[in-house]
């Protein structure tokens, strides 16, 4: 109770305490919100009173047995919008699990459709996702730069020196051990949505000039859209392009955009400052087929990994990984104190994109880590003052890297089997 009543071994209540604490017992019975509020402290939202209350009313009705999840499900360990998931098809964020599932604006709850999600151990259905407004959160980041935000009480699977363990974000203690999902066997889909591809189908039957617009996803098309968002840039107008300093890259890019678009590109200087050409492609429908895919216009920082990649198949991923590690990956062996330390690098200055190509890598069975420092302008030293972050591949790792992604040009793979050789 709430202390109230209180009683040493022996007492018994009487009188007035007697009745009173009557009166508390049945209000329990008859509002069990009162109990989750008053009793046991737990703040909720009206929501999650509502369903309580559903649930409770209805408790003898075999058909609402969903409810009993529902109060589980809609609690107080909530993550952050941009959390990403680990469904059944791959990485999926909370509000994009929401959102696609929306079938009325402004719903609480929404209903999911045929998701399973990761539970530390298996795949497991998940019946529904919830708004439950705004509240406190925490950031939550390991030694290697894995982060979520979330409740208080989130639970992780936490070592306590036999196994792993589930506990609440606010019991964790610094330098304590939680698992990650690594390796984990996805489905995924090369598949393009029913309505998109509606789309499509339209655009290429109005195409007057014979571009042709891909109704799958390949691994050819997302080792492009890894090269593009590694090196590309997409304008307003229609205008794609792709920079780089590396001849045969660019000869690929424009043999592949050839073949999956029937679409030609020509090769210009970029700045005669700098050594980097630009390959040039205008088409509004090809502009219009990446945006709907989710290749969108953006800026350097707010570069993101598409959802057909997110949740594509391990190929895909795979693909993905080779044209932007192509790019903008890095391998190289240093001294340090007389010893030698090899390790793998990509570096981005968007926040977004580093977590979910961290998070990719790790589905793909390679653990990497993040550190955070200022970019320099290009083609210089100079510093600027927003943040980079670098994805680091250590040690066994970089074999695993090496293993599991083969790179566009067979001299750079040949030249990411240095840092293998290379003991750390």
């Amino acid at each position: 109770m709430s202390g109230e009543f209180q009683l040493k071994q022996g007492e018994t209540l009487q009188g007035k305490d007697k009745l009173e604490f009557t009166k508390e017992v049945l209000k329990i019975r008859s509002d069990p919100v009162y109990f989750f509020s008053k009793i046991i402290y737990i703040d909720l939202f009206p929501k999650q009173e509502e369903i309580i209350r559903t649930f409770y009313q209805h408790k003898y009705d075999p058909n609402l047995l969903d409810y009993k999840k529902l109060i589980w499900g809609s609690g107080q360990r909530c993550c952050s919008p941009e959390s990403l998931i680990e469904t059944q098809n791959g990485l999926v964020s909370i509000k994009d699990l929401y959102k696609n599932n929306l079938k009325n604006e402004g719903n609480d709850s929404v209903l999911l459709d045929d998701v399973q999600v990761f539970n530390g151990e298996k795949f497991t259905p998940a019946t529904h996702v919830f708004y439950t407004g705004k509240k406190p959160v925490y950031k939550l980041t390991t030694e290697y730069g894995f982060t979520l935000e979330c409740s208080k009480d989130h639970k992780f699977l936490v070592f306590d020196g036999d196994g792993f363990d589930w506990k609440p974000l606010k019991d964790i203690k610094p330098g304590e051990f939680i698992q990650t999902h690594k390796n984990i066997e996805v489905t995924g889909t090369t598949k393009i949505s029913q309505e998109i591809k509606d789309k499509l189908i339209v655009c290429n039957i109005e195409n007057k000039k014979n571009h042709t617009l891909p109704l799958e996803i390949t691994p050819e098309l997302a080792t492009l859209i890894g090269m593009l968002i590694a090196d590309g840039s997409i304008s307003g107008k229609g205008k794609i392009y792709y920079n780089k300093g590396d001849r045969e890259l660019l000869d690929y890019y424009i043999s592949g955009m050839k073949h999956q678009f029937n679409l030609d590109g020509s090769i210009y200087d970029y700045n005669d400052k700098y050594t980097a050409k630009t390959v040039e492609l205008y088409c509004e429908q090809v502009r219009y087929f990446l945006e709907l895919i989710g290749v969108s216009h953006w800026h350097s920082d707010t570069k993101e990994i598409p959802s057909c990649i997110l949740q594509g198949t391990i190929e895909l991923k795979k693909a993905f990984i080779s044209g932007y590690f192509s790019g903008d990956g890095n391998a190289q062996v240093s001294k340090s104190n007389d010893a030698k330390k090899a390790r793998v690098t990509a570096t981005t200055v968007s926040k977004t994109l580093a977590y979910q190509l961290q998070n990719l890598l790790l589905e793909l069975g390679i653990l990497s880590s993040i550190s955070i420092g200022k970019s320099a302008e290009y083609g210089t030293r100079i510093k600027r003052e927003n943040d980079a972050y670098t994805l680091n591949i250590f040690g066994e790792e970089i074999i695993n890297f090496y293993n599991t992604i083969t790179l566009i040009l067979p001299r750079k793979q040949k030249n990411y089997k240095k840092p293998v050789n290379t003991k750390n």
